[in-house]
């Protein structure tokens, strides 16, 4: 496994999640609620984000101008 496979890899706390998005963590707290966010890790009881899970959810997020659907 490269460097760049193990840090796309690290786990990281809802709070470090939320300040790479920039996004309030209620927001995080929200979505993993309801839905729509990005993928997430339990471990009993606390929850982690991949880097790779975060990366991707933003990738899916670009858009050409705003009148561009989201995909399913």
């Amino acid at each position: 496994m490269t460097l760049l496979d193990t840090e796309s890899r690290r786990l990281l706390t809802e709070g470090e999640a939320a300040q790479y998005l920039n996004l309030p963590q209620r927001t995080l707290s929200t979505w993993r609620q309801r839905g729509g966010g990005p993928k997430f890790v339990r471990l009993r009881r606390n929850v982690r984000y991949r880097l790779y899970d975060i990366e991707a959810f933003v990738n899916a997020g670009v858009r050409d101008n705003t009148s561009q659907e989201v995909a399913p």
